[in-house]
């Protein structure tokens, strides 16, 4: 059997804890606020969930605890780290475009100098895809076997035999993502911030270099449909990543995302009445992707 691919699995808030949404429609839940901060900065994807873990637990005074599943074995990155000396502008001050890169001297005043990364540092090189130091989707001299015997006349020539030579061996992963919102329930109450945040998730995506299919206020089959198109356009070796916002349950430890045509579920039904987080995961690895991101902003 064919090992899993790496797997990061956040949850908004653990079992029998609450979750915070925003006091309006304006705002986002305590969490997906949090979260777009951390991730349009070049970092490894686990620190983005534990920073955003801690923030919502200072912020909720304990009250909400989310809780993080990942079986990856070293860094993993989702943000590009070609954008010479900008940094990223936390996400909630920012005075233009949601989620944007701004110039480093330009967003001083507005954002935390322990959090702005410095692109110049070493760690990051300019010509790194993903933000994974020094891997083979780097055009680096060193990538390139000495039995090929090339040689190399001047920086310039250098760098364009070895850009070539990895074009024509090597497929770029792509980043394919699919966020849900749901706010109007039938049976359920109405939630306030889950379309926003749904499409504030879009945006910051969009931003580091994903292709997103976003849907709000999905009845069951529009749900199945829309997993389906997203589970069909994974490649092997892409990096995929799922974002829910709405209400759920949890029983036995199998997620349950509900649908907004939710009158009449019951423990009998429910898992004909639901979306379960754990199929999708499972179809998405026949998929093979080369790391699958899960989110789950519920209560």
């Amino acid at each position: 059997m064919q090992a899993p691919p790496s797997t990061i699995i956040s949850y908004a808030c653990a079992p029998d804890k609450t979750s915070f949404a925003g006091d309006g429609q304006q705002r986002n839940s305590a969490y997906t606020c949090f979260l777009l901060y951390y991730m349009v900065l070049p970092m490894d994807i686990k620190e983005v969930f534990q920073r955003t873990a801690i923030d919502v637990q200072k912020s909720t005074r304990s009250k909400q605890i989310p809780y993080l599943f990942a079986n990856c074995n070293g860094p993993a990155y989702i943000v590009d780290n070609c954008i010479g000396y900008n940094a990223a502008a936390q996400n909630f001050l920012q005075r233009r475009r949601p989620c944007g890169y701004y110039d480093a001297s330009d967003q001083r005043r507005h954002v935390i100098p322990n959090h702005q990364p410095r692109i110049k540092n070493s760690q990051y090189r300019w010509n790194t895809q993903f933000g994974m130091p020094r891997n083979y989707h780097s055009s680096n001299k060193m990538m390139l076997p000495n039995s090929l015997n090339i040689e190399f006349h001047g920086e310039y020539d250098r760098f364009l035999k070895a850009h070539n030579y990895l074009i024509n061996i090597i497929t770029i992963p792509m980043k394919r993502a699919l966020v849900i919102g749901n706010d109007s329930h039938e049976q359920n109450n109405t939630l306030l911030t889950c379309v926003k945040d749904a499409n504030d998730m879009h945006n910051a995506l969009q931003t580091v270099g994903f292709s997103v299919l976003c849907k709000t206020n999905q009845r069951l089959d529009d749900m199945k449909i829309a997993t389906n198109a997203f589970i069909q356009c994974i490649q092997p070796g892409d990096i995929a990543f799922f974002y829910f916002s709405g209400h759920a349950s949890q029983l036995d430890g199998i997620n349950y995302l509900t649908p907004t045509d939710d009158r009449g579920i019951t423990l009998r039904t429910i898992k004909y009445r639901t979306l379960i987080a754990q199929k999708l995961i499972h179809d998405v690895y026949q998929r093979r992707p080369g790391l699958f991101i899960i989110v789950i902003d519920c209560c």
